[in-house]
């Protein structure tokens, strides 16, 4: 005990002698007492001895660790082992953001798949299925009215369209015996 008791003492001048402090020689007092005040004496030594910038340096440890919990690890491992340099280059490329998002996300695909998997669809009441059947009836019997007016309106556009070029034929027709018409009397005057 007087061995761990004097590594406490070095441990402590050492401390001490790095932050300035003048080490005092308390060899008289009992081991009890000398005990509990090394151990307070290295606990706040300890804690002013801690680099400014370790709070955030845990907080980014307790950000990543999530990365290395079991169940992540275990989301990556089951797509494969042909596919873990993918997931290697995904990772060091992508934000723990991110890939805390895509780990959420196919959590809850493999939920759904599962809900899906284990679900059963509830049927519909007889009622239901012969008010759907009347409506899917209506509506192929509306769609069959559409078609056939929409035939009959082609076939109106058709003849329509013939009539025109009919016309337009005429009228090319008319045009050119109005200009030799023309030419005659042309010809006639002089």
């Amino acid at each position: 005990m007087e061995l761990e008791v004097a590594a406490l003492e070095r441990r402590v001048a050492a401390l001490q002698a790095r932050l300035g402090f003048v080490a005092s020689d308390d060899r008289n007092v009992p081991m009890q007492t000398r005990l509990q005040a090394l151990s307070e004496n290295l606990s706040r030594l300890e804690s002013s001895v801690d680099p400014p910038h370790v709070p955030s340096l845990h907080a980014a440890y307790q950000r990543q660790e999530k990365l290395l919990q079991p169940e992540f690890l275990e989301a990556l491992s089951e797509h494969g082992r042909g596919a873990s340099q993918q997931w290697k280059k995904a990772i060091v490329l992508s934000s723990e953001e991110s890939v805390a998002k895509l780990a959420v996300q196919a959590k809850r695909l493999q939920e759904l798949d599962a809900s899906v998997l284990n679900s059963t669809f509830p049927s519909l009441s007889q009622e239901a299925q012969s008010a759907l059947n009347r409506v899917e009836t209506q509506n192929l019997l509306v769609t069959r009215q559409v078609i056939v007016q929409h035939q009959a309106v082609e076939s109106l556009l058709t003849q329509y369209a013939s009539i025109v070029h009919g016309m337009s034929k005429k009228f090319q027709l008319y045009d050119a015996y109005v200009r030799q018409l023309e030419e005659k009397a042309a010809v006639a005057h002089t």
